[in-house]
C-alpha cells in the first residue's frame, strides 16, 4: 500500500495524483506501515494534497518513529529543531536526530553535524561536526562532503 502511494505520488505508470496517495499512505499507516506513517505525514508537513498541518505531521511522525522509522525520526527532530508544530527544541532534537543515526540514516547524522557547526543547542565544535558529516558520507548521504571541506577550512 505505502509504495502505491509512493508511485500514485511520483506519477509512475501515470498522472501525478496526491489525493490517490494520501489515501494509500493511509490504509499502510492504518495497517501499522511506518513508511506509510512517515509518508502521511510528510503530506502534512508539506502540505501536499492536504492543508499544510505540522500537528498531524507530528503526530504520524511520532507513530513512526515509534515504529522504528529512522526517516520519521530525523522528520519528528526537524519540526522540533524549527519549531514548527510545537515549540522549539534543540535537545529533543538533537535526541531524535541521534535515535535516527544510531539506525544508520546519514540526513540524520548530516543534521547533528549542522547542530555543532552552528552550535545550535549546543556549543560549536567543528572537529564534532566534522566526524559527523563523515559519518554522513559513509552512510550513503554525499552532499556531507561539502561540508567536511567547509569546516576543514574554518
Amino acid at each position: 500500500m505505502n509504495r502505491l502511494g509512493m508511485l500514485a505520488e511520483a506519477g509512475r505508470g501515470g498522472a501525478q495524483d496526491i489525493r490517490q496517495a494520501r489515501q494509500w499512505y493511509e490504509k499502510a499507516a492504518t495497517s501499522n506501515d511506518r513508511d506509510g506513517m512517515n509518508n502521511l505525514g510528510s503530506l502534512y508537513d508539506r502540505g501536499a494534497g492536504v492543508a499544510q498541518d505540522y500537528t498531524q505531521a507530528r503526530r504520524w511522525y511520532e507513530k513512526a518513529a515509534d515504529a522504528g522509522s529512522p526517516e520519521a525520526m530525523n522528520n519528528l527532530a526537524f519540526l522540533y529543531e524549527n519549531g514548527r508544530g510545537i515549540q522549539q527544541n534543540l535537545t529533543t532534537a538533537r535526541q531524535w536526530y541521534e535515535r535516527s543515526a544510531s539506525e544508520g540514516n546519514g540526513v540524520a547524522m548530516f543534521n547533528i553535524g549542522v547542530l555543532y557547526e552552528l552550535g545550535r543547542g549546543i556549543e560549536p565544535d567543528l572537529a564534532e561536526a566534522k566526524r559527523w558529516y563523515e559519518r554522513a558520507v559513509e552512510a550513503g548521504y554525499a552532499p556531507a562532503g561539502v561540508r567536511i571541506q567547509i569546516v576543514t577550512r574554518q
